[in-house]
């Protein structure tokens, strides 16, 4: 195995064609891993004294093991410090290094750690968030660290991500509870003209509703920052060519009173950020367009992803959950014992509101 460490960005996009092969044959692949999820954001969002450090593993010029980062200079507490983190990590809710399927993940990652920690002077604390436990790199990634490099590495549990087989749909959801939005449904139809619309092509009037009312209900949407926004406007016209994209709405008489902004691969839907507005709330009509989406897809889809959160509604379709981590992987030099306490410190505070605002970054 040859391993390259990738800081251009025209030079990474050469490998454009290995990324989307390599991606597609992993064990767990998702939306934010493909190429164009990269590229996008390479373009609008990252910031700028950030430097590429992408990890390329390769076995007779197939790309076999890749790990997307970067580097960015910030703080960490009170002191500066040189962190490794995904690339896409500000937009996505799942995170990995993309090992092919039919190759040694351990070895792979040992590979990856390795060539990390032979550029140790060029980073001081590896921030791992939102790895999932669909991929078994989360069992591996301290493993390896503790006991081939003699590392520091903390993890956390940071969210929950329930998710919905079809094969279970009849099982697991709450009849009650979907009775009752059925019987809201109807009863609004008596008094109301209900249009769904669900996969529909981008709407700009109701793109422009959908980020209002997003920034009106959350005071730190991301949606106050223009990159995000142009990131956003850049993928969704990529990811509806391919396919890729879910963008829909209900309407109640011509009003728009509820959005889903999301994306579908071939074997699920992603639930990525729906919202409603607030004058309808007593309608439940954030209840009926995610009943009607869910509806929509299980003749043709695996699992319905519910993605972070652990919002009451998403329990009414289902019992079934995986787990985002969080690993903090400390490098051995002069700021080694602030990091170390630093962790310990977040770690111990995480469920202490005070504490916590003297911590963040």
């Amino acid at each position: 195995m040859q391993l390259k460490i990738i800081t251009d960005f025209n030079e990474l996009q050469s490998y454009s064609d290995d990324w989307e092969e390599l991606v597609s044959n992993i064990e767990s692949s998702e939306i934010f891993y493909t190429w164009d999820w990269t590229k996008v954001f390479l373009q609008h969002m990252i910031e700028e004294k950030a430097k590429l450090f992408v990890v390329m593993v390769f076995e007779r010029k197939k790309v076999i093991g890749l790990a997307p980062l970067l580097i960015k200079e910030r703080k960490i507490g009170f002191i500066k410090a040189k962190v490794l983190e995904p690339i896409v990590s500000k937009t996505a809710d799942y995170c990995d290094f993309y090992f092919h399927k039919n190759y040694n993940h351990y070895q792979l990652l040992k590979k990856i750690f390795g060539e990390i920690y032979s550029n140790k002077d060029k980073w001081d604390f590896m921030e791992l968030k939102n790895f999932n436990t669909r991929s078994n790199i989360v069992n591996l990634i301290n493993e390896v660290i503790t006991k081939s490099f003699k590392g520091t590495c903390y993890s956390e549990q940071s969210v929950i991500t329930p998710y919905l087989l079809y094969e279970q749909i009849e099982s697991k959801m709450n009849k009650k509870q979907i009775k009752d939005i059925e019987r809201r449904e109807r009863n609004l139809r008596k008094e109301k003209k209900i249009e769904v619309c669900i996969n529909e092509k981008m709407n700009k009037n109701v793109w422009e509703k959908f980020i209002n009312l997003h920034k009106k209900k959350w005071k730190q949407s991301i949606f106050h920052n223009a990159k995000y926004i142009k990131f956003y406007e850049t993928l969704i016209p990529i990811l509806y060519e391919k396919q890729l994209l879910d963008f829909s709405y209900l309407k109640i008489d011509e009003d728009v009173a509820a959005i889903h902004f999301g994306f579908k691969t071939q074997n699920k839907n992603y639930y990525y950020i729906p919202i409603y507005d607030p004058k309808y709330a007593n309608t439940g009509a954030g209840y009926i367009l995610l009943k009607y989406l869910i509806e929509n897809y299980k003749d043709n889809k695996s699992e319905f992803d519910f993605l972070r959160g652990n919002e009451k509604y998403k329990f009414d379709w289902t019992d079934s959950v995986h787990m985002n981590y969080n690993f903090y992987i400390i490098n051995n030099n002069s700021k080694t014992w602030y990091f170390n306490r630093y962790i310990k410190l977040k770690m111990w505070a995480k469920g202490n509101s005070h504490i916590r605002k003297l911590l963040r970054k």
